[in-house]
């Protein structure tokens, strides 16, 4: 659902936190990833 709402906006290259085998399904909806990004770290934790 959520890469519908992101298509209906234009959005069509995003960057994601992640892990890269799941968001293979994106490329069907017109969603191109052009990287992923590691999360910060959490200091405390």
């Amino acid at each position: 659902m959520g890469a519908q709402i992101l298509r209906d906006l234009g959005v069509g290259q995003i960057k994601l936190m992640g892990a890269p085998l799941k968001y293979n399904a994106l490329a069907g909806f017109g969603l191109e990833v052009v990287e992923f990004v590691a999360p910060p770290e959490s200091e405390g934790l």
